[in-house]
């Protein structure tokens, strides 16, 4: 349902465009309406102080009247002008089916991104109302621009259901289908010479070509993050400048796109505005024909339309932050302070990727140079280039100054903001290079009956693995880089806190998460909690009190993980003001203090196996942490319901009244299985 809401909404928004586009770009009129919409939200939410739910419902009779202007239009014109079948209907009608099929579950997030951010904002703005509201329970991250959150929670909120993550990855497929579907309209606008059916089938492999490379677009989505529908943005951002530089489309409609674009690229992540040079081509009157369709734009005009709706959409936010410098930016000041070796490390990194990738940089490169000596192209070539320097200078500044502690000699998330301009690069490349294979075959009828046969053979097999990668991407609903079973049962476990908590009636509890080891579970525990507190729609976020790590002095208790200096007096004071305690991992001096609050509840040997939970300031009640693998999706052979430990084992035994409970080995007599765990027990007042 919220797949298809977004997609009815952006191809009835992008029909607003229908008079300045003229017939066809019925793909690059839907992918502006998908970006339309969260610009919408904006303006109507921040700017003119809508409630959030009437501003969807705005933005959605938009797309009704956008819907009627553009049936108009196409009655007027003849539907001839618009060839079936079209990418935007296509790809997400297969989607649909897929989905139905093959789909085992709704979306579970997996990525720490989606539960520090991406996730959790919209839970954030449906909670306080808006983006830039005061009452958001978290503002850590509210300077970052809210264009993908607004595009997750538009489908629930027009339609008034609880915001919901099971479909959402319905939302970066439309993304990238959207750009497919506006490669395609490239590719045939640019091969109609062939005829009808030559057109279509050859538009219709080029544009799979791009995302069975992934090359900016990716049909198989299997995480919500923003770098996806970041890599769209920057795809449609090269294909509009593509188009101008050739002349092949109407001067005010292309400026307008652009400006749409480069808008909602900023509203999606702030370091869109790196592909400035790209919006500059725009501007660039020497690349447009004259009257080459019903909208024309003087000189004067095309940078008010390329460069207005971004400098619209960025003095609404910055007056609703009330923030000039922005976090992720060329400008870091406001950061901590530099870090020495940036620059060397980061190149080391960047040298490592490219040579991990050497043949395929080596094939963009080559093809890039074929394509844009002495042609138009080579303006586009050469300002998506200094797109990405603008870009890894962002990045250097962003890791120079400090915006991650953890950040020296690691530069975390590298690979994966690197990876976006790459994808971008081949992106380039494969449209430009069957550009040039259209222009080469055109005037040659047997290397175009050749290419027709060619680019059948293509759609088939193309069709086929995109499909196979879509139909995966549905059944695991997991990430290559997910986090594993262990950060699972955290999140699982951070569940079963939050329904302790509730249970007992406390309302913005305050909670002490304990972790003292270095590794990623401590840091990710604050971004879950965070996350949890707000999962179920109540309203109710906690209130996090210091940690997770503590020291007795000045340093660090595990490097790279944030700590509060304590002693165990103020750690003790600490703990007797929290409402729920959730001790993951402990240290020994730690232990004195835990185990006085286990006694009062009952879990005094294993207080890192419970919760301490107590509302109201009452005695401390344990609540046992379950690990429930039907949840988390695992499988062990059969269908067990738990898995256990030695020490989880032994807990629940002493719970349940057990005593003199004692590991053993594998007795062929009396256990069935080799390869599980088995213990002796005892209980007092039983003879067995």
């Amino acid at each position: 349902m919220p797949g298809l809401i977004t997609w009815v909404t952006a191809a009835g928004v992008g029909g607003l465009a229908r008079p300045l586009s003229g017939p066809g770009w019925v793909g690059l009129r839907c992918y502006l309406g998908f970006l339309l919409i969260p610009l919408f939200l904006l303006l109507l939410n921040v700017g003119l102080h809508l409630p959030l739910a009437v501003a969807c419902r705005a933005v959605a009779l938009a797309a009704c009247v956008g819907g009627w202007v553009a049936w108009r239009a196409q009655r007027r014109d003849g539907w001839a002008s618009t060839p079936a079948p079209h990418p935007i209907v296509v790809l997400p009608f297969f989607y649909l089916v897929l989905a139905a099929a093959v789909q085992r579950q709704g979306y579970l997030p997996s990525q720490w991104d989606e539960f520090s951010h991406w996730l959790l904002m919209p839970w954030q703005i449906l909670l306080a109302g808006s983006p830039a509201s005061p009452r958001l329970p978290y503002p850590h991250y509210a300077d970052y621009t809210p264009g993908w959150p607004l595009a997750l929670l538009y489908p629930s909120a027009v339609i008034g259901v609880p915001f919901d993550t099971s479909a959402l990855l319905w939302l970066p497929f439309l993304s990238s289908a959207g750009v497919v579907a506006a490669a395609y309209d490239v590719l045939r606008r640019l091969n109609d010479a062939g005829g009808g059916g030559a057109g279509t089938v050859s538009a219709w492999a080029g544009a799979l070509v791009v995302p069975a490379f992934h090359a900016g677009a990716w049909l198989a989505p299997t995480h919500l993050l923003v770098e996806p529908p970041l890599e769209t943005a920057w795809a449609a951002l090269v294909l509009l400048g593509i188009l101008v530089v050739r002349g092949d489309v109407a001067a005010a409609f292309a400026s307008l796109s652009g400006g749409i674009v480069l808008a909602g690229g900023f509203l999606l992540k702030k370091p869109f505005l790196a592909g400035l040079p790209l919006a500059l081509v725009l501007c660039a009157p020497a690349g447009f024909r004259a009257s080459t369709g019903r909208g024309t734009a003087s000189a004067a005009w095309r940078p008010l339309f390329v460069f207005g709706p971004l400098a619209l959409v960025a003095t609404v936010w910055m007056f609703a932050t009330r923030k000039v410098t922005p976090a992720f930016s060329l400008a870091g000041a406001a950061h901590r302070g530099a870090l020495p070796g940036t620059a060397t490390a980061m190149a080391t990194q960047v040298g490592s990727l490219l040579s991990s990738h050497a043949l395929a940089v080596v094939l963009v490169i080559v093809v890039l140079l074929i394509v844009g000596i002495g042609r138009p192209s080579r303006v586009v070539i050469l300002a998506w280039g200094s797109s990405g320097a603008l870009y890894l200078l962002a990045l250097e500044r962003l890791y120079a100054t400090a915006a991650f502690p953890e950040a020296a000699g690691d530069l975390p998330g590298l690979t994966r903001y690197l990876s976006s301009i790459a994808r971008v690069s081949v992106f380039l490349a494969v449209i430009l290079a069957w550009i040039e294979i259209i222009r080469w075959v055109r005037p040659r009828p047997r290397l175009a009956f050749a290419m027709r046969a060619v680019s059948a053979v293509m759609v088939l097999v193309l069709s086929a693995v995109l499909i196979r990668g879509a139909a995966m991407s549905l059944v695991t609903l997991r990430a290559e880089d997910a986090l594993d079973s262990r950060h699972m049962a955290l999140v699982d476990a951070a569940r079963q806190l939050r329904a302790a908590v509730r249970s007992r009636g406390a309302a913005n509890p305050k909670v002490v998460a304990i972790d003292q080891e270095a590794g990623a579970e401590a840091r990710f525990l604050r971004p879950l909690l965070r996350y949890t507190s707000l999962e179920d729609g109540s309203g109710a976020p906690y209130r996090l009190l210091a940690g997770p790590a503590f020291s007795l002095d000045r340093r660090p208790a595990a490097p790279g993980l944030p700590t509060t200096p304590t002693s165990p007096a103020r750690f003790k004071r600490l703990l007797a003001s929290a409402d729920a305690i959730w001790p993951h991992h402990v240290s020994p001096w730690m232990r004195p203090v835990l185990r006085h609050l286990g006694r009062e509840g009952g879990c005094e040997d294993t207080v890192e196996r419970y919760f301490l939970v107590a509302p109201g300031r009452r005695r401390f009640a344990c609540v046992p942490v379950v690990v429930d693998f039907h949840q988390l999706g695992l499988g062990f052979g059969q269908d067990h319901l738990y898995a256990y430990d030695a020490e989880t084992l032994a807990a629940r035994l002493t719970s349940a009244g057990f005593v003199d409970i004692a590991q053993r080995p594998y007795d062929p007599e009396r256990d069935f299985r080799r390869d599980a765990l088995h213990a002796d027990a005892r209980k007092p007042g039983q003879t067995e």
